[in-house]
């Protein structure tokens, strides 16, 4: 895990997160993020596309989407 990415939280700071792991699963993109190298817990993120074409990370919050997408990638 050497890739990093900075994320502003929803107080304005900025947090360092590693990029565990980039996939597509029907027919989206999705990201795993880690605050910590050794953490466990771990944020799931779709990558989406606005309106001006710049990417934005949306955290998985549909409990049914986010179960399928983690089982998913604990299988692969």
């Amino acid at each position: 895990m050497d890739e990093k990415i900075i994320l502003v939280n929803e107080d304005g700071e900025e947090v360092e997160f590693y990029i565990d792991e980039q996939f597509e699963f029907e027919d989206n993109l999705y990201v795993v993020l880690y605050e910590k190298e050794e953490d466990d817990d771990a944020l799931l993120f779709k990558i989406l596309e606005d309106e001006d074409g710049e990417m934005q990370l949306v955290e998985v919050e549909d409990d049914d989407e986010f179960e399928r997408v983690s089982e998913f990638y604990f299988e692969n």
